[in-house]
């Protein structure tokens, strides 16, 4: 259908972006509309396997809705891999926000559908992609945030024993693991890539106590 649209000179994302219109607009009872909103869906689901983003992102929302299509959490989190893989490839700063935010949308999905492993692989993405984007801090602290949540669901702690009781913060990170040198735990905490109990640290030398819930790279450290 697209390479057809394409022959005759019509845009295809503004075609479906009248068919959306359409869609949903119309009633969702009846037997004439459950017809005509299935030969839509099938124009969009087409449209969709020939590459075109926005009909996948609309294919996500509807089996996420239930907007002419019955609710299926794993069809809305195909769609909307497939919807994240055409835009990705982009390294523009829209298309990093975009893709972001979409993966948000993927991890928000997956956890509807209690998929948490891949909830957290969702959110991790975006962790990798907001690195050094200043624009993208709410949206890192946020993917952080769920992805220290469902660790927690998961009961994922990573356990450090130290003969100090309470070690700095760049010290913990350091000997725990997670990264190779202090210098590197020096430049993450600086940027604000860390979270003490919740909260971004910035302060490399601060010391944790016992209790305290430290958070980096998708996993939790305490003493």
């Amino acid at each position: 259908i697209p390479s057809l649209l394409g022959k005759m000179g019509v845009d295809c994302n503004l075609v479906l972006s009248e068919l959306d219109t359409v869609i949903s607009g119309f009633p969702k009872v009846g037997a004439g509309a459950e017809v005509y909103l299935s030969s839509e869906t099938g124009r969009i689901i087409a449209a969709a396997e020939n590459g075109i983003a926005p009909a996948m992102q609309t294919l996500s929302f509807m089996y996420n809705h239930g907007e002419g299509v019955d609710i299926s959490l794993s069809r809305a989190a195909h769609w909307q891999k497939q919807y994240i893989s055409t835009i990705v490839q982009d390294g523009t700063e829209h298309n990093t926000a975009q893709a972001a935010n979409a993966y948000f949308t993927l991890g928000a999905l997956y956890e509807q559908a209690s998929e948490h492993p891949l909830a957290i692989e969702a959110y991790q993405a975006i962790t990798q992609l907001c690195l050094d984007q200043d624009s993208l801090i709410e949206l890192y602290v946020a993917a952080q945030l769920r992805i220290g949540k469902l660790s927690m669901l998961k009961g994922d702690y990573f356990h450090a024993r130290y003969h100090c009781f309470q070690p700095a913060l760049d010290a913990l990170l350091k000997f725990a693991g997670a990264l190779d040198t202090g210098g590197q735990a020096k430049f993450v905490i600086q940027d604000g890539h860390v979270l003490v109990n919740g909260e971004v640290c910035t302060m490399r030398g601060k010391k944790i106590r016992p209790g305290d819930l430290v958070f980096f790279d998708g996993n939790f450290l305490t003493v």
